[in-house]
């Protein structure tokens, strides 16, 4: 009976700690119950839920804000395996993170290593597309919208989200992936809304929010920095300056409680934005530098650097 029970267990895993539990609780306390699924499987040869309970690692540990070179370690490490024993879908999944993290960490002075990056993109879109991967090809569009968005792209992430949108239309249900793609479609329906007033924000946002709200009774530690970031924005947006300030310094601070590092720094940059728009450019210096600081913290060089040479003072 034990054995029998070990011979389930990969599965039993990668179902509770890369699903449900993930909703929950922390995201980052899922890691390890993960990577123990994983071992599992291989010690019984079960590589199918071996490499799914090790997919679900990478994803989560992207998502949760992990360094994003023991990110790249570790997708270096396991897609070897993955390859190896022939679990072509599981790593064709994995790969949209693989092209975020790269993007997040190449400094655009490295011309040839965002070619390849770039390359590496067309040629999973075009497999997605081929195999009819609709799953594959959401998360290509929500991750590549995410890092738009990260890198000031507002115009490209909404054409991203847009396409997301079209892919999400055929599937049977979107992935939600615990909150993060409604916060990334918040936060670029805003940013278009900050940069026109003729842009029609309301009912979206609106609706966003809603869900979020949702999501946060259900988990607590991985959404109420992401809400207050959206309260802040949407104050910012209706001229609440009071609010939105006390907003964004809720966000940060939730942000660096839950051990979000990624969006700490978004947040922070945001309410550098929000200080610079007011003119107060005491402030916009210091939380530009802190974002930075912070960007740099989470391993995201390529972000950094556009931060640097884009600060617009």
């Amino acid at each position: 009976e034990k054995l029998k029970a070990q011979e389930y267990l990969s599965q039993v895993y990668v179902c509770n700690y890369g699903g449900i539990l993930c909703w929950i609780r922390n995201l980052k306390l899922n890691l390890e119950p993960l990577l123990f699924g994983y071992k599992m499987g291989m010690k019984i040869g079960d590589m199918q839920h071996a490499m799914l309970s090790v997919s679900s690692y990478i994803k989560i540990g992207f998502i949760s804000g992990l360094n994003l070179r023991k990110v790249e370690r570790d997708i270096q490490k396991f897609e070897k395996e993955m390859i190896e024993y022939n679990q072509t879908t599981v790593h064709r999944w994995m790969l949209p993170i693989k092209r975020a993290v790269l993007d997040l960490m190449l400094s655009t002075d490295d011309p040839l290593a965002i070619d390849e990056n770039s390359a590496i993109q067309h040629y999973l879109h075009q497999k997605a597309v081929e195999g009819n991967s609709l799953v594959v090809e959401s998360s290509i569009y929500n991750f590549s919208a995410m890092v738009a968005y990260i890198y000031n792209k507002y115009d490209l992430a909404a054409a991203l989200m847009q396409k997301r949108y079209e892919v999400e239309k055929k599937m049977s249900r979107p992935t939600h992936w615990y909150g993060l793609t409604a916060f990334y479609d918040g936060l670029i329906f805003l940013a278009l809304a900050h940069r026109s007033s003729e842009f029609e924000w309301t009912s979206d946002v609106g609706d966003i929010m809603s869900k979020m709200e949702t999501f946060m009774q259900i988990g607590r530690s991985n959404i109420e920095h992401k809400l207050l970031l959206l309260e802040a924005e949407v104050k910012s947006k209706i001229g609440q300056k009071d609010i939105a300030s006390q907003k964004y310094k809720l966000a940060i601070a939730a942000a660096e409680k839950n051990g979000f590092i990624h969006e700490q720094a978004i947040a922070t940059e945001r309410a550098a934005d929000f200080f610079l728009r007011n003119n107060d450019k005491s402030n916009a210096s210091l939380y530009y530098g802190r974002a930075n600081s912070l960007y740099l913290k989470w391993g995201a060089k390529g972000k950094a650097d556009d931060l640097c040479k884009n600060i617009p003072f």
